[in-house]
């Protein structure tokens, strides 16, 4: 809260509550999410749908959208902690129910050249029947290349389509394709990230940018030295543009050269 006052202060006005690890096994949760709209912040949470009971209706509506996550792996890893698929749904059905104010959305994280087509299909039909705002299907980071050259994707949207499944709501991202870091990440100034060490970073693509991946953060690429709200009012306080230049793989490029036309001056911007 400290940081999201500092935030404030600093001109914030949305946050992402996200991992690594799922949000909603903080037992502050609620204080967290009623605290953050008390300081006019948007809200955006990212969670694995298995703890939605945990959250109280008044703070779930407080968000402004919802993104699920799930994998290829997800009946085994539900299997850990006790839970059935039909379990999962119906914990995000609760919650969907709940909170019809909130544009609810899947991300699935492809992770095999066989992916789980079945469990792909039921997410797809779920969204459309609860009017989600989209399913984001993306292939594994690290092994992207490999599931790009099985056409996963490509198989994916053919089982989908032989089903008579509408997948309008689908975003297909294969994740084969990507730049070089930039020189000057704009990015970074944007919507730093947070790490669960206190740190700032430039992006969520931090853990796999380097030429080694990884599952944890850089600490090569932090934005500062300082930490939590003395290091976000360095960052903001003196501009500080990371230097994306040590980034081998780069997926927000586009991203930077729209920031960078933006920060331009129009001489005559009436005629453009």
């Amino acid at each position: 809260m400290d940081v999201m006052r500092t935030g404030k202060e600093l001109g914030t006005e949305a946050v992402t509550i996200t991992g690594g690890g799922e949000p909603l096994m903080h037992p502050e949760i609620n204080e967290i999410l009623d605290g953050i709209d008390s300081l006019g912040i948007e809200m955006g949470l990212v969670a694995n749908g298995t703890l939605f009971h945990k959250v109280q209706t008044r703070s779930l509506k407080k968000l402004i959208w919802c993104r699920i996550s799930s994998s290829d792996e997800l009946k085994t890893q539900l299997g850990r902690i006790g839970l059935s698929l039909s379990e999962w749904f119906d914990e995000i059905e609760d919650a969907v129910t709940r909170a019809k104010n909130v544009d609810w959305a899947f991300s699935h994280v492809v992770t095999k050249t066989r992916p789980n087509f079945d469990l792909i299909a039921k997410i797809v039909k779920f969204a459309n029947t609860y009017n989600f705002t989209h399913v984001r299907l993306v292939n594994n980071i690290f092994i992207a290349d490999m599931l790009e050259k099985a056409r996963t994707m490509d198989k994916i949207k053919e089982k989908l389509e032989k089903r008579k499944i509408d997948d309008s709501k689908v975003n297909y991202q294969k994740r084969d394709k990507w730049t070089k870091g930039t020189k000057k990440c704009y990015i970074a100034l944007l919507k730093p990230v947070l790490g669960a060490d206190g740190y700032w970073y430039p992006c969520c693509g931090t853990q796999y940018a380097l030429a080694k991946p990884s599952y944890d953060y850089e600490p090569s690429m932090r934005l500062t030295d300082k930490k939590l709200s003395d290091g976000l009012r360095d960052i903001i306080e003196n501009q500080k543009v990371f230097d994306g230049s040590m980034c081998v793989k780069c997926y927000y490029s586009k991203y930077n050269e729209a920031l960078k036309i933006m920060l331009s001056e129009v001489k005559h911007l009436k005629f453009v």
